[in-house]
């Protein structure tokens, strides 16, 4: 090969290795954190006489690793005698943790109440979607 084509695919080499280097060295450098870009619907069943609630499911969206976010549901008693409000959920996952701020309240007979569901993920959950269901439980309470 003569010293004169070597020079040009030299410098064409250099030249290339210039221009992209900025994009090389970003691509290498940069960090990257992926959040969920939705939440999953849950289901929200009830259990006892009269016993309805609105809404049916609870939309969480998305909230970030060692945070809360807080849900209202308010729950009808239709029925002929007070109930205790209880909940039960069904897998839900263990870095999640949900409570409700009138479990173990009573309810009296065709009366109404709001409730506030917090779900709260532990700071090593991992960065993923998820589903669980939620039990609303009216136990008479005579």
């Amino acid at each position: 090969m003569n010293t004169r084509k070597l020079k040009i695919y030299f410098a064409v080499i250099l030249l290339i290795a210039v221009l992209f280097s900025p994009i090389v060295f970003s691509l290498i450098s940069r960090v990257t954190v992926t959040i969920p870009s939705e939440g999953q619907l849950v289901g929200v069943d009830t259990v006892g006489e009269g016993i309805e609630c609105e809404p049916k499911t609870i939309s969480w969206g998305t909230f970030y690793v060692g945070g809360s976010v807080f849900k209202s549901v308010e729950i009808f008693n239709n029925g002929t005698s007070p109930n205790m409000l209880l909940f039960n959920t069904t897998a839900l996952p263990n870095y999640l943790t949900l409570s409700w701020d009138i479990n173990g309240s009573i309810l009296q007979p065709m009366n109404r109440t709001v409730g506030w569901f917090t779900l709260r993920a532990s700071s090593t959950a991992p960065a993923t979607s998820f589903a669980f269901n939620i039990t609303v439980i009216g136990e008479p309470n005579f």
